[in-house]
């Protein structure tokens, strides 16, 4: 899937926003992350790349591609 925004923007990185960011990068935007808690963009970056992990483990996803989001 090709998105049609390259530059996407991500407000509040709970458990939404975390999903929103995670398919806007996959469709190949380039996502931006905010939250008015500075550890939570961090803590999000770390929860979507372990869902990668977790997708390249079971072969949804290629190395090529993990490395390509990561």
């Amino acid at each position: 899937m090709k998105s049609t925004f390259n530059n996407v923007g991500v407000g509040g990185v709970g458990a939404m926003g975390q999903d929103i960011a995670q398919m806007a990068a996959q469709a190949g935007a380039q996502v931006h992350l905010c939250d008015t808690q500075a550890p939570a963009v961090a803590k999000a970056i770390h929860a979507i790349t372990q869902q990668w992990q977790k997708m390249l483990e079971k072969g949804r996803i290629s190395s090529d591609t993990f490395a390509a989001y990561t």
